[in-house]
């Protein structure tokens, strides 16, 4: 049996464990990246550090869609604002109608000032409800081709260097005690380890018992069983007898042949 050395086992360890969190990562990914969106409920990722401490940059978010009249001070809210639309997540500082529409002031918990205009409501994708600190970074990585292939290599890496470190499996007889012998031969005279063998032209046979003979536990041995040869007297009572059916063979065909003529 083959015994890893302690550093051995313990490197396996460590990537089984790379492995496992690679899955689990991924899986993570999946859910949080294509289901959860299909839920109604949009994740996004911090790409800035305007909400830190409170959202680190490369966290991803998941949005609460809300009406506007369900807003309120306090709220941390992800918009589109400005000429180009781009998307920010800060906090609700302020309420205010303009023509009848509601209007909001935010600002970034990072920052010193309010953001430079007001924004409307309905510009407001959702409310953040769950933070995920790092996890945007994964959604970005799984979000490319060369994300996704590099994911992939990495863990067949894993998994061929797990496979290469895997302990032999035991050879072929470990764990059978040299001295118990090998296995109790079939049974072919009706007494297990026993071989019949029949002399010519004798009726009775004789039963002689195969040897046991000691069998190193790593090679399969087959043993063949022993020819027992015919004493002197059964060879002379065979002749004999071999003889005598030679000479009713010719007087039975020399009475034939008289009787036909």
């Amino acid at each position: 049996m083959t015994i890893a050395s302690p550093a051995i086992t313990v490197l396996r360890r460590l990537l089984d464990g790379l492995l496992l969190a690679l899955v689990a990562v991924s899986l993570g990914v999946i859910v949080l990246g294509r289901f959860v969106p299909l839920l109604g409920h949009p994740t996004l990722v911090v790409a800035g550090p305007s909400m830190e401490p409170t959202i680190p940059i490369g966290a991803a978010v998941v949005l609460d869609p809300v009406p506007s009249s369900s807003l309120k001070i306090g709220d941390v809210v992800s918009l589109r604002s400005g000429v180009e639309r781009a998307i920010f997540t800060h906090r609700v500082i302020r309420l205010a109608d303009h023509d009848g529409a509601l209007w909001i002031e935010t600002q970034g918990d990072a920052n010193t000032s309010p953001d430079p205009s007001l924004t409307p409501a309905s510009a407001v994708l959702g409310r953040v409800a769950l933070s995920i600190p790092y996890a945007g970074y994964f959604l970005t990585l799984y979000g490319t081709v060369s994300g996704v292939l590099f994911v992939i290599s990495l863990g067949l890496v894993l998994l061929a260097i797990g496979i290469f470190l895997e302990p032999q499996g035991a050879r072929p007889g470990a764990g059978l005690d040299p001295e118990a012998g090998p296995e109790p031969r079939p049974m072919r005279s009706g007494v297990p380890g026993w071989a019949s063998v029949a002399e010519p032209g004798t009726p009775a046979t004789r039963a002689t018992p195969i040897p046991s003979l000691p069998v190193p536990p790593a090679i399969a041995v087959v043993l063949v069983p022993r020819v027992v040869r015919p004493t002197v007297k059964e060879v002379v009572v065979a002749s004999r007898a071999r003889r005598a059916r030679r000479h009713r063979w010719t007087t039975d065909r020399t009475v034939h042949r008289g009787t036909g003529a």
